[in-house]
This record gives structure tokens, sequence and C-alpha cells, in this order.
């Protein structure tokens, strides 16, 4: 498994306190995870303007499976940033799906990380 930064419209996500999340909404119709907060400009790899804090929404669509633990009782140190992508994922193996077709995500919020498998994303 390696873990790999997303790139995001603002650069990479470093840093714990990166990512903060105020709701997240699961759509059981159409199988989406949504995620809603704020991200601190401080911690983006390429700062914007003066802003401190940006309003984010991300959505990952057609979501398999996923699982959420507190920060501090995740054991895992290959986590390169607030959002990774894990290639060669065991995870993906195991559940028997295809890794072109899905992808097994890390969003690290300020209190928990996610882990998710899904067929894509959306960051707004």
């Amino acid at each position: 498994m390696i873990y790999k930064n997303i790139e995001t419209s603002w650069g990479v996500l470093r840093k714990r306190n990166s990512i903060y999340l105020d709701s997240v909404y699961h759509e059981v119709d159409n199988a989406n995870l949504n995620f809603k907060g704020q991200i601190s400009n401080t911690n983006l790899s390429q700062a914007i303007g003066e802003q401190e804090w940006i309003d984010y929404e991300c959505i990952f669509n057609i979501v398999l499976a996923y699982k959420c633990i507190e920060i501090d009782s995740y054991f895992n140190i290959e986590v390169k940033s607030s959002f990774d992508e894990v290639e060669d994922s065991e995870w993906i193996s195991e559940l028997e799906l295809s890794n072109d077709e899905f992808h097994h995500y890390v969003f690290s919020t300020y209190d928990y990380i996610y882990e998710i498998i899904a067929k894509g994303f959306e960051f707004k």
C-alpha cells in the first residue's frame, strides 16, 4: 500500500488541523458521502489570499464502504497529508473490487479520520 497526497485546487492539505468538519451526510439514494466545513488557509501548500478559513464541500461518489476512527486512535503512520489516496489498497482487494474502478481515500479532519472506498470525489 502506498499513500499519496491528493492535490486539490488549493494544493496539498497539510497537517492535522487543516480540515475542520461541520457536517457529514450520507445520501443513501445515490450512495454519496458529503463533508462540509472549513479548511485552514495557513495549512495549504498554496495559500490563497488573506482569508484565514475557506469553506469547502467534499462529496465522495458511489461509496461502497467507509469507516470513521477518532484521530488519536488511528495507528496508520503512512498517511502523508489530510487528504490521501491509498494505491494498491488491501481493503479494496479484501472487498474483491477493481483498483481501476474504485479508490481508497483517507480524509483526515481535526478530530476524526475517515477511510472511504468510492468511485471518485468532488472537492468544492
